[in-house]
């Protein structure tokens, strides 16, 4: 295993000193990263290996720490991220006066790109069924084009076609090269399910209708228990004495609070139901999506 931070030093300093072109202190640091990144990457810790070894890039420049930035993204299994690297390693100008780690990190570059490119996968989603044309492909969720070569990373991928009602889905383990993944959206294809939104708004609604039904039928039999209590002191010609005034205003106040109360729970049942229909915040399945990097990714 070699020290990738060891190998850098040596190039480093030699571009330092023989160039000028980076300051002691970038130097020294970037130095510092390089070995940082070294021992993450002996660790297995290829995330936090990368990070380092580009910020020690971005100090110092060395095919080295490029080199060793692309490994850390095979190691990852994330090759399509690590193709890029590799071909910026080979596109280092050397000539015969080129320090020897340069020159070797490009020779090295050279045949584990063509490694990464015979591991990575070469996908054509072909479709089937009725307006198949039309339909929306899907690898991970983002959109790609039907037919077309997708570069994939190796290993386990959701692959899903969608048109109008119907949408198919098949996860897929792929080794390197070629393959073609086929979705038939006839009749295996599943019925396009809406995303069942949120009950919340529905089980609001019938709390408000349940209250207000119950404030009603409450406020109600105490109304007409107090109109009967005031019928009985009250002649046979439904003159009723000065006192029970009182009496008879609160019993209107409590009917009128009992006739609002229906009204509101009444409201707040059919809304209840509306709501428990809609489920507002539903989106149709397999909404969304975008191009994304595999755009970019498909010339490779």
């Amino acid at each position: 295993m070699i020290r990738f931070a060891a190998f850098a030093l040596f190039c480093v300093l030699l571009t330092s000193t023989t160039t000028g072109s980076a300051a002691p202190e970038s130097v020294r640091r970037a130095l510092e990263l390089g070995y940082q990144a070294d021992d993450l990457y002996m660790r297995g810790r290829w995330s936090e290996a990368y990070d380092a070894y580009e910020r020690a890039e971005q100090l110092v420049h060395s095919p080295v720490f490029v080199l060793s930035m692309a490994r850390s993204k095979k190691n990852a299994g994330k090759l399509i991220d690590a193709l890029p690297l590799y071909e910026r390693a080979l596109r280092e100008p050397l000539d015969a006066s080129s320090p020897k780690p340069f020159r070797d990190a490009v020779a090295a570059a050279a045949l584990e790109r063509d490694e990464v490119l015979a591991r990575i996968a070469l996908v054509r989603v072909i479709l089937k069924g009725p307006d198949a044309a039309r339909a929306t492909v899907r690898i991970d969720g983002r959109v790609v084009a039907a037919a077309a070569a997708i570069p994939i990373d190796p290993g386990t991928h959701a692959f899903a076609a969608s048109v109008a009602d119907r949408q198919v889905d098949k996860t897929v383990t792929l080794a390197g090269g070629p393959a073609e993944i086929e979705l038939d959206l006839g009749a295996g294809a599943t019925a396009e399910r809406r995303g069942r939104g949120s009950l919340v708004p529905a089980a609001v609604a019938l709390s408000v209708g349940v209250v207000g039904i119950g404030v009603g039928a409450v406020t109600g039999g105490i109304a007409a228990a107090r109109a009967s209590d005031i019928d009985a002191s009250c002649r046979e010609d439904k003159h009723c004495p000065r006192s029970a005034a009182p009496d008879i205003d609160s019993a209107k106040t409590v009917a009128t609070t009992s006739t609002v109360s229906f009204i509101a729970g009444g409201v707040g049942l059919a809304a209840a139901v509306v709501l428990f229909v809609v489920r507002p915040g539903g989106t149709p399945r397999g909404q969304g999506g975008s191009c994304g990097p595999w755009c970019l990714r498909a010339s490779f």
